[in-house]
């Protein structure tokens, strides 16, 4: 009896796992469209063109950071100063 029921469950969900299908298809077949545009756009792929980006991003990153650094004097003395003008 509870094969029977587990069966009939699965018949009654096949609907849905090939309804998964068509849409993981459809997403793969998406981003195979959108890679290929951006192949002829670019001469890139999408993943290239975030290997790229991710170039860009840590220099970016590293600028911020030595600002950040060499502005640690500056605040020092700043927050001195402020500290001094309330006592």
């Amino acid at each position: 009896m509870v094969l029977l029921n587990l069966l009939n469950l699965i018949v009654r969900f096949r609907p849905l796992w090939q309804l998964k299908n068509a849409v993981v298809k459809g997403v793969a077949n998406t981003i195979k469209a959108l890679d290929d545009l951006t192949k002829a756009a670019t001469g890139k792929s999408i993943a290239e063109n975030f290997d790229a980006l991710k170039v860009i991003i840590n220099a970016a990153f590293s600028v911020i950071v030595n600002v950040i650094k060499a502005s640690t004097l500056f605040f020092k003395t700043l927050f001195s100063i402020w500290v001094l003008g309330f006592l």
